[in-house]
Order: structure tokens, then sequence, then C-alpha cells
């Protein structure tokens, strides 16, 4: 098989709002946890969201994935990733995956939350994680 035929890529932003994290959560879980939503309380919430949604232009369903920490009362960082759904023989998503993403980013800034946006990855995957992520992968 050719490696890069089967590599799965994903879409990655990192976001900054300015909002407290009880509102933030219910409202991203009424648009977007169709599979599954959690909150994990350590010394902060941490909020995970799973959904999926059908892009006709793959004929698939793509996935998203957000989480939600809790920064201070009226701060949260969002990680959201949306992977899968790519369709064909090459697995492409036609933008599938940063559409998806950026869904979330409109849906928050149409709730008229103020938003800045730190990190960006194209074609996310374990080999391209954010430092942040990769330091604590490589500490365990």
């Amino acid at each position: 098989m050719i490696p890069w035929v089967y590599k799965m890529t994903g879409h990655f932003v990192r976001a900054r709002v300015k909002t407290d994290f009880s509102s933030l959560f219910k409202s991203l879980v009424s648009k977007f946890a169709n599979i599954y939503a959690n909150v994990m309380y350590e010394e902060k919430r941490v909020g995970i969201i799973l959904g999926e949604k059908y892009f006709f232009r793959t004929n698939s369903t793509a996935a998203i994935c957000i989480f939600v920490k809790e920064l201070n009362l009226e701060e949260c960082l969002l990680d959201i990733i949306s992977f899968a759904g790519g369709g064909g023989l090459l697995d492409i998503s036609w933008g599938a995956h940063y559409d998806y993403v950026y869904e979330v980013l409109r849906f928050i800034e149409d709730l008229r939350i103020d938003l800045k946006k730190e990190l960006e990855i194209n074609y996310f995957s374990f080999e391209n994680l954010p430092q942040d992520i990769a330091e604590r992968l490589k500490n365990l």
C-alpha cells in the first residue's frame, strides 16, 4: 500500500474565547454534540464534544472533536479538530475538514463571543501536533 494514499488528515484550530465555560459549552453541545459530550473536573473544567456531519461533496461523514478548557471565569481555550470523511480512492476530503472547523468558529462568532485564533494546522495528524501537546506526551 502506498503510505500517502492511506494517511488520514484533519484540520486543527486552537482559539481563545472571552466567555464563561458553562454558556459556551452548552451552546456548542446544542449545535455539535450528536455523538458525545462530557465535562471533567480537575482544577478547572475541561469539556469534550464529539460530532459528525454528512458532506455531500465526499459522500461521507466528517467527525469533529471540540475540547473546551476553562482558563478562568471569563475565558476558555478551544482545540477544534475535524477528521475522517474523505472520499474516493485517495480519501480526499475536498475541504470538508476545514469547513467543519470553520462552522464551529462561525457559530461562536454568531453568538457575539470574542474569539482569537491562536494556532491553525492544515493536514493535521499525529506527526504535527501542537508543541505543548507533543511535549506533554513526550514527558509521560
